[in-house]
């Protein structure tokens, strides 16, 4: 094992998360991966202060739980290993318990669906009856299980999305992963968002535009102030800027409505309409 300073080549040493207190990590302190060691972090041993490289695999090796490649810690005795081994095993059987879904039976259509009534048999095969409403179940349910308000029922791009699905064959679909929907399927929406308000903003040349603005608390109870670029083609959103911790005063309105209007450009905005706020007064604005 080697005896060098925690931090890779180039690299700084990363945050501790919360879950590595269940895990072995709480007693390492991990270093960046440098491309030196093949991506690998540099780990340290809070017991022996031992350091070497590897993943959790080497850290329960070293630990004395069944594992190869590293020396073990010098720190630890038959007491503390059986202690070590029952944490690991804990953390195992935490792993499993999260990956088991429950299977929650869906509710039987009857018990919210209409009476049964003669020829509705052959009425309900024709119309796949039955898996609508077990569609029907799958829908209410993602909108209970993650706590959504049941105006979602009323998005046109809920019921656009549900009409696609159903109107295209597409056996084995498999959902954007977290990662491609908050990276580059994201980057890729807004890009196309601008595209299509590019018309929009073009007009702001020759008709100018009203920037208005108006402060509310949302449903998390978080100060928030709109920015809406109004003109003949139509009103475009710009953005809803988050107060949370700001003295909102003269100097701070004044500021946020001056970037707006550098952002929209200050040969279009041809007025300024705001809330009857006295900091909104003082402003000039």
């Amino acid at each position: 094992m080697n005896n060098e300073n925690d931090a890779g080549e180039g690299g700084s040493v990363p945050k501790k998360k919360a879950s590595d207190e269940n895990s072995l990590w709480k007693y390492m302190d991990k270093g960046a991966a440098t491309s030196r060691d093949g991506g690998n972090k540099r780990i340290r041993c809070k017991l022996c202060n031992g350091t070497f490289f590897g993943t959790y695999t080497r850290v329960k090796a070293h630990l004395h739980i069944p594992g190869n490649g590293v020396g073990p810690c010098s720190k630890i005795d038959q007491v503390m290993q059986e202690k070590l081994s029952i944490f690991e095993e804990v953390k195992v059987l935490r792993v499993e318990v999260a990956r088991k879904q429950p299977v929650v039976p869906l509710p039987n259509s009857e018990e919210f669906g209409s009476k049964k009534r003669k020829n509705d048999s052959a009425l309900s095969k024709s119309f796949n009856k039955k898996a609508r409403d077990q569609l029907d179940c799958l829908i209410v349910r993602f909108l209970y299980a993650n706590g959504l308000s049941f105006n979602l029922m009323r998005s046109p791009f809920l019921h656009d999305m549900i009409k696609f699905a159903c109107e295209n064959v597409l056996p084995g679909y498999v959902l954007p992963t977290f990662n491609a929907a908050r990276t580059t399927m994201l980057v890729a929406e807004k890009a196309n968002i601008n595209e299509l308000t590019k018309p929009c903003r073009i007009s702001w040349t020759t008709t100018g535009v009203s920037l208005v603005s108006d402060g509310w608390t949302d449903i998390t109870k978080k100060p928030l102030i709109n920015f809406v670029a109004a003109s003949p083609a139509g009103p475009l959103f710009l953005r809803a800027i988050d107060t949370s911790g700001e003295v909102k005063n003269t100097e701070y309105m004044a500021k946020l409505f001056l970037d707006m209007v550098a952002e929209v450009g200050h040969r279009h905005v041809v007025q300024i309409i705001t809330y009857n706020a006295s900091v909104c007064r003082a402003a000039g604005l």
